[in-house]
């Protein structure tokens, strides 16, 4: 595979500016890619993030798709064409199903386990596809126990962003462990040279969101750090794939193949 070139900044209100050169992301190169540091231990984990999302209505997170320019389904069409053809898929917070909706619309004949932490949103998306192909598990990713492999997973709208940035690289390994040999985990991002836009505080790539009575803290990881999170769970063909919405908001997408 050629290699991708871009030089990408991230610009902190501090008026830091951090220039990061992205090869990626073919195996031959990781050893042109500049190790990241050790992750640091933050004051919030992903389970702090719970109630943000149980608070909320779901128009409201409809409303937050119009803005960011994805509720047309772009990030579901660019890497659909990768997951047509598989048989079991995997989508990892599946929220109030957008997702779902979208790989239905575009054709995704295989079965859908879609996996959702919130009972709220569980229970409608047990509703609404009850008479589909479907299976909703209303249980928590990091601890998630099943025997079940999976010939693609899909974890999109930055979802392991939700993870602070000492979480992903174990999260990264939960998903190897899920997949079939073959099998792709996607992974999509906001960008990380750019806040959400509903961001509240942002330093870099750390955001805060914050609801009504609740906050959401997030970590949006470098092309950098995906390549060595996927490399050391042992994944070893590994893509980037830089993306706009239809809003013209940049975000990125990883697609992590597990060799046989």
């Amino acid at each position: 595979m050629s290699l991708l070139h871009a030089e990408n900044a991230c610009v902190c209100k501090h008026g830091l500016r951090k220039q990061t050169a992205i090869r990626c992301l073919s195996t031959d190169a990781y050893n042109e890619i500049q190790t990241v540091k050790h992750p640091s231990k933050p004051d919030w984990n992903n389970l702090s993030n719970a109630e943000y999302y149980d608070e909320f209505p779901i128009d409201t997170l409809q409303g937050y798709a119009e803005k960011g320019g994805l509720a047309s389904g772009i990030d579901v069409e660019l890497i659909f064409p990768r997951i047509a053809h598989t048989t079991s898929l995997l989508e990892i917070g599946a929220c109030y199903g957008r997702i779902v909706d979208h790989l239905l619309r575009l054709g995704y004949k295989g079965h859908i386990d879609a996996l959702e932490r919130g009972r709220k949103f569980s229970a409608l998306l047990a509703e609404k596809y009850s008479e589909m192909n479907i299976s909703v598990i209303n249980q928590d990713l990091a601890k998630l126990t099943t025997k079940t492999k999976y010939d693609a997973i899909l974890w999109m709208w930055s979802g392991i962003s939700d993870f602070a940035e000492n979480e992903q690289q174990p999260i990264v390994n939960k998903l190897y462990g899920l997949l079939k040999p073959n099998g792709i985990a996607i992974i999509e991002t906001f960008s990380h040279t750019q806040s959400p836009v509903n961001a509240k505080t942002d330093l870099c790539q750390h955001y805060t969101i914050t609801g009504k009575n609740s906050s959401v803290h997030g970590f949006i990881p470098t092309p950098e750090a995906m390549k060595l999170f996927a490399t050391n769970a042992g994944f070893s063909n590994i893509q980037y794939l830089p993306y706009k919405t239809t809003e013209n908001r940049p975000r990125n997408i990883y697609l992590l193949t597990k060799e046989p």
